[in-house]
């Protein structure tokens, strides 16, 4: 089957969005445990607390099928603020690892 150069170039592009749309992921977690999460507000470094059976919801970015990068927080007990951490991506996967509980995709 051969496509007109035009339906390549539009099918190229619907790709194209396709991959960056699917590519983040909103997952909501549980907090298990008493912490305070580091977070950027007006280029100052805030400390949020959280307590046990708090949700968070982040934000992931997906560049590998297994390879996830936190992008940002996305809600806190459904306050729909973004908030942006001041940890590292790796600080801040081991943290989650630690002190959060997946509750669903």
């Amino acid at each position: 089957m051969i496509l007109p150069f035009k339906q390549y170039l539009e099918s190229k592009e619907k790709l194209r969005k396709a991959l960056n749309e699917t590519s983040k992921i909103t997952r909501i977690y549980k907090v298990k445990k008493y912490c305070k999460l580091p977070i950027n507000e007006n280029d100052k470094k805030e400390y949020l607390p959280l307590k046990p059976n708090d949700t968070i919801e982040i934000l992931w970015e997906y560049d590998k099928i297994m390879e996830g990068h936190p992008l940002k927080i996305m809600s806190i007990n459904s306050d729909e603020t973004e908030k942006n951490f001041s940890w590292s991506q790796e600080k801040f996967k081991n943290w989650t690892k630690d002190t959060l509980a997946e509750i669903k995709t």
